[in-house]
């Protein structure tokens, strides 16, 4: 693992992944950007940037998946005539949305060069 708790710590002060769930987000994290950078990762010497970027994407999963658990990504309903909608759209896009956090923090850099542009 990348990532570890107590870098995670000195990331973010206030966590928005519990103590106990982050090893597990972490590791899917580091998969995604394993995806993103077309196994690059594995050969790249880890800096802070790469760290944080993880971090992030770990963030990300977590809100994902608890928005998912509490039905918050629902995108309609119907009870006696009324209507909402529950869509959280910034959640809806999983691929995007990582493709845009792994840009954000690692455009330029050896594990997005050679003409491979992650965003479409």
């Amino acid at each position: 693992m990348i990532v570890d708790l107590t870098y995670y710590k000195t990331y973010r002060t206030t966590s928005v992944v519990s103590d106990a769930e982050f090893p597990f987000f972490s590791k899917k994290a580091e998969k995604e950007l394993g995806r993103q950078t077309f196994g690059r990762l594995s050969t790249s010497t880890v800096t802070d940037d790469i760290k944080d970027c993880i971090c992030e994407i770990a963030e990300f999963l977590y809100k994902l998946e608890k928005a998912t658990a509490t039905g918050m990504i629902q995108t309609a309903f119907g009870n006696d005539g009324q209507s909402g909608n529950f869509e959280a759209s910034a959640l809806l896009d999983k691929s995007g949305s990582v493709r845009s956090i792994v840009k954000s923090y690692l455009s330029g850099t050896d594990l997005l060069k050679a003409g491979v542009d992650i965003c479409p």
